[in-house]
């Protein structure tokens, strides 16, 4: 790593064997596992090995920033520093949506002890629609007088839709803007039968 206050540990440069070895460096003296990695505003950091989840390569990055101290306290579980890594959110809509779901350069900080001119609430900032179909078909079946089947298929998010999180509001964070989560759950099937007397 070619920033001030980052070092590799003795482990990392004797016995280099694995690819998580190289993820074993020291920032401002702390211990490598006080490290934290964060790939597109989220968390990305495999505490068993104290190294990033998920390893982008490198034409996949488009901004990579380490913060090394004074970072503000949503980073407040890593002690050493934080790893930073913005990929590329390629040319579709729905990516640009995703890494840009509102115009962040409209918003800055106000100066010191003076308020904003920006309004409590903001109508036109609205996290993305639910369109989510859940359905179910039943067939009811008379074995005799008193005794009936009830076969049942239910189907939630029948049609797989992805209903994205809110974005990212915090605006001294890299991930400003940036939608992260998911919402609801994938396409899932439920078969029953219920017996009836």
């Amino acid at each position: 790593m070619l920033v001030p206050g980052i070092r590799a540990t003795r482990q990392t440069t004797v016995n280099p064997v694995l690819e998580s070895h190289y993820q074993f460096f020291s920032i401002n003296g702390s211990r490598p596992n006080q490290n934290q990695f964060m790939l597109d505003g989220g968390n990305n950091t495999n505490l068993t090995f104290n190294g990033p989840e998920y390893s982008p390569q490198v034409e996949e990055v488009q901004e990579f920033r380490i913060q090394t101290s004074n970072f503000s306290a949503e980073y407040a579980n890593s002690g050493g520093g934080v790893i930073n890594v913005v990929s590329k959110s390629g040319t579709s809509a729905m990516a640009q949506r995703l890494f840009r779901d509102f115009d962040t350069s409209v918003f800055s900080f106000n100066a010191p002890f003076t308020f904003g001119n920006a309004p409590r609430l903001m109508p036109n900032l609205r996290s993305p629609g639910v369109a989510n179909f859940d359905m179910s078909l039943f067939k009811n079946t008379s074995i005799h007088e008193r005794l009936r089947v009830q076969f049942r298929v239910e189907a939630f998010n029948a049609f797989n839709r992805v209903q994205f999180g809110v974005p990212n509001t915090s605006i001294n964070s890299s991930a400003f803007g940036v939608i992260s989560s998911q919402q609801n759950s994938p396409r899932n099937y439920q078969l029953g039968m219920r017996l009836m007397f």
